[in-house]
């Protein structure tokens, strides 16, 4: 068998790859897919992608940040090129199960929703409506979530702003002064 063609775009990636240097690769890969969808390239930005999220998935594995997010890339990539449509569903379909289910990944919620709204695209773009709607439910439970954790947030906040005494407060208004004493230096008026 033939050994693969390798696009002359590729060939300065694929020398990173080969040297070890992985995050430098999936970089590179990344960089030359955006300059792909800059020119509306979108099967080019596809391949690069897909070089950067095989990168991803050999050395970091499926569950980490930097994988799940190329997956999204990808999708996008394929969203932009007919036919490629459905595949680009079945992209974004993983990338939420990982958000959803991966330990790491949950927290990560602006990511989430982008996933969501892309996915509820993509649907769209293949005519399961109803999968839209549901998808779009799910957004609204997010931001949802978003906006308790933003409150539990803020009620931290103020409780720990409660426990202190104005003269903690001053101390730490004073310590934040040039020179760090916040006593009147006796310069200027």
């Amino acid at each position: 068998m033939p050994p693969p063609q390798v696009k002359k775009w590729q060939q300065s990636s694929i020398v990173n790859r080969v040297s070890g240097l992985e995050m430098d690769a999936i970089s590179t890969f990344m960089r030359e897919a955006v300059s792909f969808l800059q020119s509306e390239q979108y099967e080019n930005a596809e391949e690069a992608y897909a070089l950067a999220l095989e990168v991803a998935q050999n050395e970091y594995g499926e569950g980490d940040a930097i994988t799940v997010s190329l997956m999204g890339h990808m999708a996008r990539s394929c969203s932009a090129q007919t036919g490629k449509e459905a595949f680009a569903a079945k992209l974004l379909e993983r990338q939420l199960f990982m958000y959803e289910n991966e330990a790491g990944l949950q927290p990560l919620m602006a990511e989430r929703l982008t996933c969501l709204q892309d996915l509820a695209l993509a649907y769209r773009s293949i005519g399961q409506a109803a999968e839209a709607d549901k998808v779009a439910g799910k957004v609204d439970l997010v931001v949802l979530e978003v906006q308790r954790r933003m409150g539990e947030m803020e009620a931290r906040i103020k409780a720990s702003e409660e426990k202190q005494t104005p003269e903690d407060l001053g101390e730490q208004r004073n310590q934040a002064l040039p020179g760090g004493s916040g006593e009147d230096e006796g310069g200027a008026d």
